[in-house]
């Protein structure tokens, strides 16, 4: 009777247990890839957005440089244009 419960603990328990302790070992390690593959993911995006954000920066202050000179020459424009309106009163009163 003994021998019969032990060969059943044996045959039967034993191998279920070790399946489902493979099942539970493997789900971790599935969960534990997934999460690498997502940290990776996010860590590939940070750069990216890192590099993005250092090139928006780059292209902010260089438009605030093209707008200093657009107004530097809608000044010389400006300044010409009143020279000029001036040059043609005076060849015209002669």
């Amino acid at each position: 009777m003994i021998f019969e419960e032990l060969r059943w603990l044996f045959e039967i328990l034993i191998p279920l247990g070790a399946s489902a302790m493979g099942w539970f070992v493997g789900r971790k390690q599935r969960n534990n890839r997934f999460l690498e593959e997502l940290q990776s993911s996010v860590n590939l995006l940070a750069a990216k957005n890192a590099e993005q954000m250092e090139e928006i920066l780059k292209l902010r202050e260089e438009i605030v440089i093209l707008r200093s000179e657009n107004l530097e020459f809608k000044a010389q424009v400006d300044k010409l244009t009143n020279q000029l309106a001036g040059v043609k009163t005076i060849t015209k009163t002669k």
